[in-house]
């Protein structure tokens, strides 16, 4: 089952770097990182996961997001 968005996805690198990218920008620009905390659920939390929150974090999101999107020609 599922929708087949996935497989759409990975047709090419492009959509889904695309997606990684708009994902970045998003966490970046939440107001949450400038009041100091580690994420919202506007940005990165998810109500489904809300006993992990304390090992959530913006920074880390970030940190992993421009490591893939680094070497996105690569692939």
């Amino acid at each position: 089952g599922g929708t087949g968005y996935l497989k759409q996805l990975m047709k090419s690198k492009e959509p889904i770097m695309d997606i990684l990218q708009k994902a970045l920008d998003e966490i970046k620009a939440c107001s949450c990182g400038s009041n100091g905390k580690k994420g919202c659920y506007r940005c990165l939390f998810a109500y489904k996961q809300s006993r992990f929150i304390g090992e959530i974090s913006s920074q880390v999101a970030i940190e992993m997001l421009n490591d893939i999107l680094k070497d996105r020609n690569k692939l």
